[in-house]
């Protein structure tokens, strides 16, 4: 199986290319995890994976003091300047116990294994001070962004994709399990937005690395398998994620 840092230290920079020269591309997916995560000035919140900093970069801008925890070096290399960045596996984040205030995690489990992802849940209730609370996010078992991911994606990127998505209710299981309360998890369909269908092709082609076919090709992919379409306000390419949070109690020792 490919690692999380085999994949990113190979893709990571194009990933990167593709947030900076479409920012508001994912801004749907990223405006439900901050609706759940409700930042405040002040706190410390973890982001991880981080990646190039697309969340960190957003909750910066509304006060919170961002830790980037993000196991390749490639993928962390816009972090440096702009956030406190540790480059570490996320199941096993080298952090005080009790230190942060909320966790969030967009889109990047379904890279791990189940037992980096069980250590990621309880790294997650570990560094969280009493009554923290956690957002995760994902890709869910069964639906098109899963199965275009796994194919199209894993077909023509050079790294491959085989994600190990989550089935419904599983993210709410792991933090059930790992002692949070007040779980809650839930669908949400949502959709990409670039300026037209040929910036569309280009992001995802940059995104997933899909360096095996040209970017003209990714157009005819994503029309086909997602049904991305373009209208007078611009291109837009259905998606979904399965999001979930939890609290950690006030009094940890009665979990």
């Amino acid at each position: 199986m490919t690692t999380y840092i085999d994949t990113f230290d190979q893709r990571g920079r194009s990933y990167n290319n593709a947030m900076a020269e479409f920012p508001n591309a994912r801004n749907q997916e990223l405006a439900e995890l901050l609706k759940r995560l409700s930042p405040l000035p002040g706190e410390t919140i973890v982001d991880a994976p981080a990646g190039g900093g697309y969340v960190a970069d957003r909750l910066k801008t509304q006060g919170a003091e961002v830790v980037c925890v993000e196991p390749s070096s490639e993928f962390a290399s816009p972090l440096e300047e702009n956030h406190t960045t540790i480059i570490s596996p996320i199941w096993d984040i080298p952090l005080p116990d009790q230190s942060v205030d909320k966790v969030a995690s967009l889109a990047g489990l379904h890279h791990l294994s189940s037992s980096e992802r069980r250590g990621f849940f309880n790294e997650a209730w570990r560094v969280l001070r009493p009554g923290g609370q956690i957002v995760v996010a994902d890709v869910r078992t069964g639906s098109a962004a899963a199965a275009f991911l796994n194919g199209p994606v894993d077909r023509w990127t050079e790294t491959g994709h085989r994600g190990v998505f989550f089935a419904l209710g599983e993210l709410r299981n792991h933090l059930v399990q790992a002692k949070f309360l007040n779980t809650f998890e839930t669908e949400e369909r949502i959709t990409w937005q670039c300026p037209d269908l040929p910036s569309l092709a280009r992001f995802v082609h940059q995104l997933f690395g899909m360096v095996r076919l040209p970017p003209s090709d990714v157009m005819g992919l994503i029309v086909d398998h997602l049904e991305a379409y373009e209208s007078p306000g611009g291109a837009y390419m259905p998606w979904s994620l399965a999001y979930a949070s939890g609290t950690k109690p006030l009094d940890p020792s009665s979990a």
